[in-house]
């Protein structure tokens, strides 16, 4: 094998190793198909497919301000978008508190209250992410 037929695919390999890491470095991993949406604006997502695994079906529609996982549990408070896109939190709308249940999940969520939401949150004695 000539050096240059060498270096070519070791480029290729190294290219393609890189490409398929900034995919997975875009979301987070919340187990049963839920993945959080690193990028602006984040969401949380139901998707099974391996082929492209940041897309999917929203299931908590941007902007997810933070998020914690307890057991086959996802809780999320989002915050509805401004009507122009802006990272200026201050400009957001109100604030939605979620709590899925992975093992059961169904089609169509509703926020919860807040005070359900928080209440749950000292419970269990579990800490959000804030991204």
């Amino acid at each position: 094998m000539k050096i240059r037929e060498f270096i070519s695919i070791v480029m290729t390999v190294t290219c393609l190793s890189c490409s398929s890491g900034s995919e997975k470095s875009s979301y987070v991993d919340l187990g049963n198909g839920f993945k959080y949406i690193k990028e602006y604006p984040q969401a949380i997502i139901y998707s099974t497919s391996d082929e492209s695994p940041s897309s999917g079906k929203n299931i908590i529609a941007p902007i997810v301000t933070s998020y914690g996982i307890y057991d086959n549990k996802i809780f999320a408070i989002s915050r509805e978008e401004p009507p122009i896109p802006t990272k200026n939190k201050d400009l957001y709308g109100r604030s939605n508190y979620w709590i899925i249940n992975k093992k059961s999940y169904i089609t169509k969520l509703q926020p919860v209250d807040s005070a359900l939401f928080y209440s749950e949150l000292n419970r269990l004695d579990l800490k959000l992410n804030n991204e």
